[in-house]
């Protein structure tokens, strides 16, 4: 088995090897572009690959007409990896074609040997038919997401990552000419679908949309894989299931398509449906392989590491052990988790350096305990506790599970203590979820599935009813700049993300700021930092951020010269009701004498819109 390993490494080095040396000839004999010289280099690669590992196979002998659609899935996987890297290190990173090509063929070749080893375990212990009912079944609520949700808005937050991850890619330094408080990952997440409006002549939106519909059917496939491998269900059950996780990804989604917590919710799918099945596998290379999908949703937020933790403690009173601590599955989160740490703290050093400390200082703005818990709704949760109680007797072990979901996505909640509707996402998934695991289960009475059909029953009425996206007040001034002169670029001054790059995204314009919205004044308006702080030292540095915020506006009121400036009378999340953004930029006399030479002001209750003369 070791020579077998160490010769399948070595078909994967050669390919390596080919793939750099044909890429670089092919560049300087033939002077092509980068794209397709990868191709070709890719190409080549691919028939040593297609030799070195249908002979080396672990031991493992598929049969003939299986293993040639698995090895097809990993070549267009391949392609599509390495296309996009070329795209990413040459096109926008500005890197050499040699440096490229070098991380292209790296990364894609260990990719493509990890997915032909664990595929290769994997779907060749299911037969090609319920392998091919997978795909299909898998791909029905991927289609209908794409259903829903192409050609319509979406959310506020992922508007302004598609808006600043295009300028990123543009060459804009993150973290300096962008501001956003939340670390890099998801602007990685968000790069594929910017590829893929340029290249697919879609709208960023749209892209990102098709971007999400192909990881849920990604991890929906697995999920179906791992249902069929443990062969607890019959197939009309497993395909229940995987149509109940869609449904669910699809219904609590709704009102927050393609929030973090809604691809969070997706990357831990298999290994949720792991735990329920296989939970021994938490020491084996299974549980580890499904971790690193895990862990990668996990690594969103650094809250989202409640989950592994409350999991784990779980495991550790239920086995009455301390094994589950040091299981193959935590230790490939922490890898991931650390080598993630590093690799911002190299490359995005910034981001610990003056964002956080920034962010720790301003970012504490909430809404009140009484709004904050008044945001959740309590029937479901409700319904839930007597399902767990009544299942407990019949299931521990699965019941647990659930339990420690929902318990890990409240904690996370009120960790976070913003009382934002979507960071609820989570705790909602997990009891729709829960409620149609015990619809399948065989040892759930009648009595606990009705409770339980009504629950999902419940929450996807509710859902349906909120329905996608949608802010009034955005509505609202949506409707306004409508009205006003056509505009090609747009600044909307507010403390709320929800009126700011989503408007610019959905008018076409030019995002003309680097701030989302100014995340960092509430708390200076609320301390009253500039004029009579009660306390001088967080005051002093709370001065610095003003005036650095305003040294900012200036900065891109200079380099974008907005068409059009919305400035928010009643911004959010301030206290204090003698402060205006207006006094806030009055202390700056060059923003004022900007504004004052090159606008036409007019206003109504709520906004003043300053058109460029």
């Amino acid at each position: 088995m070791i020579t077998t390993s160490l010769c399948f490494i070595a078909v994967g080095v050669v390919s390596i090897i080919t793939h750099v040396f044909v890429a670089l000839m092919s560049a300087k004999a033939l002077s092509l572009a980068p794209m397709i010289v990868n191709f070709y280099g890719f190409s080549i690669a691919t028939v040593i690959s297609c030799f070195g590992y249908s002979y080396f196979t672990f031991g493992i002998r598929p049969k003939r007409y299986f293993y040639v659609p698995l090895f097809l899935a990993t070549l267009l996987l391949g392609l599509a990896l390495s296309s996009f890297i070329v795209y990413f290190s040459i096109y926008k990173l500005e890197w050499s074609l040699t440096k490229g090509v070098l991380l292209v063929a790296i990364v894609t070749h260990v990719t493509m040997l990890s997915m032909l080893k664990v595929w290769g375990e994997r779907l060749t212990e299911i037969t090609l038919n319920k392998f091919l009912i997978g795909v299909v079944i898998s791909l029905v609520p991927s289609v209908i997401f794409l259903n829903v949700h192409l050609g319509q808005i979406i959310n506020h937050d992922t508007a302004w990552y598609l808006v600043a991850t295009r300028r990123w890619l543009e060459g804009q330094v993150l973290y300096d000419k962008i501001l956003e408080v939340n670390p890099p990952l998801n602007f990685y997440y968000t790069a594929p679908a910017i590829w893929l409006a340029d290249n697919l002549g879609l709208s960023d939106i749209d892209a990102q949309y098709i971007l999400f519909s192909a990881i849920l059917w990604g991890s929906l496939f697995w999920c179906w894989n791992i249902l069929v491998r443990v062969n607890k269900f019959n197939g009309r059950k497993n395909a229940t299931l995987i149509l109940a996780l869609g449904f669910t990804v699809i219904i609590t989604g709704l009102p927050y398509a393609v929030q973090r917590e809604h691809i969070l919710v997706v990357l831990l799918l298999p290994w949720i449906v792991g735990l329920l099945l296989e939970q021994e596998c938490e020491h084996q290379r299974r549980g580890a392989s499904r971790a690193v999908l895990a862990a990668a949703g996990i690594c969103l937020k650094p809250y989202f590491v409640i989950y592994p933790i409350f999991m784990t403690v779980f495991f550790v009173i239920s086995q009455r052990s301390i094994r589950p601590v040091i299981s193959n599955a935590n230790i490939t989160m922490a890898l991931v988790g650390v080598s993630y740490v590093v690799s911002v703290a190299l490359i995005h050093p910034v981001y610990f350096t003056e964002i956080i400390p920034v962010a720790k200082l301003t970012y504490n703005y909430a809404k009140s305990t009484e709004l904050i818990l008044s945001s959740i709704e309590f029937i479901p949760l409700l319904f839930f506790i007597v399902l767990a109680i009544a299942s407990y007797t019949l299931q521990r072990q699965t019941t647990g599970i659930f339990v420690c979901l929902v318990l890990a996505a409240l904690a996370i909640y009120v960790v976070q203590w913003k009382g934002f509707d979507y960071h609820l996402l989570p705790l909602y998934s997990w009891i729709v979820l829960f409620c149609f695991w015990l619809m399948v289960e065989h040892y759930s009475p009648f009595k606990l599935k009705a409770i339980a059909l009504f629950v999902v029953t419940f929450i996807s009425t509710w859902f349906i009813k909120t329905g996608p996206y949608q802010v009034y007040q955005t509505e609202w001034l949506m409707q306004r700049l409508q009205q006003l002169t056509p505009f090609n670029s747009l600044v909307v001054y507010s403390t709320y993300v929800s009126i700011g790059p989503i408007l610019a995204l959905r008018n076409n314009a030019e995002w003309a700021s680097r701030y989302p919205t100014f995340w960092t004044i509430p708390v200076i308006a609320n301390t009253d930092a500039e004029q009579s702080c009660s306390s001088p030292k967080s005051c002093l540095r709370l001065n610095e951020i003003a005036i650095e915020t305003r040294a900012h506006i200036m900065d891109d009121l200079t380099n974008y010269s907005p068409d059009l400036i919305v400035i928010d009378k009643m911004p959010g999340y301030i206290t204090n009701k003698d402060f205006s953004l207006l006094k806030f930029f009055s202390r700056d006399a060059e923003i004022v004498q900007f504004l004052d030479a090159r606008y036409h002001v007019s206003s109504d209750s709520r906004f003043y819109y300053l058109v460029r003369k």
